[in-house]
């Protein structure tokens, strides 16, 4: 997303070291903050996605690559025993979260994750489908509502 690396990093500057970047798949950001000079851990619950993270900071000179850490583990549940001035989720990872109760517990982790003062910086955007579809181009067009309906169990609108 244009602007995206400097808007985090700008953040980054503003709070300082130790920085915790949640949902950072294949560690797109890790190299960017690291070479700015600060301690960051990435985590993520995608080992593929990881995998390619550890490569990437492999080749990073050591002195860099010394201030990445990656950790498996999923945002409803961290447990890194320490705290950061900054959690990031980029790239709106956070929407991966799909319930209110996912929402929750990923919030209250990252609450219990942060430093007294610290923060939490995080792209997001309203999902809604009608407003997606109205604002489109060559997708808003290809889309085609097929049926809409309630589920008898928990009454949400199912768009197909």
């Amino acid at each position: 997303m244009p602007g995206d690396v400097e808007f985090y990093l700008e953040e980054i500057r503003r709070a300082g070291s130790p920085v915790l970047e949640l949902g950072c798949g294949t560690g797109r950001l890790l190299e960017f903050i690291a070479r700015e000079g600060f301690n960051v851990v990435g985590l993520d619950r995608a080992p593929s996605m990881l995998k390619i993270a550890r490569a990437e900071v492999a080749l990073l000179p050591p002195d860099v690559s010394a201030l990445v850490e990656i950790v498996d583990g999923d945002m409803r549940a961290i447990a890194l025993n320490r705290q950061f001035k900054l959690a990031i989720i980029p790239y709106r990872a956070f929407l991966h979260l799909l319930t209110v109760q996912d929402h929750r517990a990923a919030l209250a982790s990252i609450h219990e994750h942060l430093e007294d003062g610290g923060r939490l910086a995080f792209n997001i955007f309203d999902p809604d489908l009608e407003m997606i579809v109205e604002r489109s181009s060559d997708i808003g067009d290809a889309l085609t509502r097929l049926t809409e309906f309630e589920t008898p169990e928990t009454g949400r609108k199912i768009v197909v």
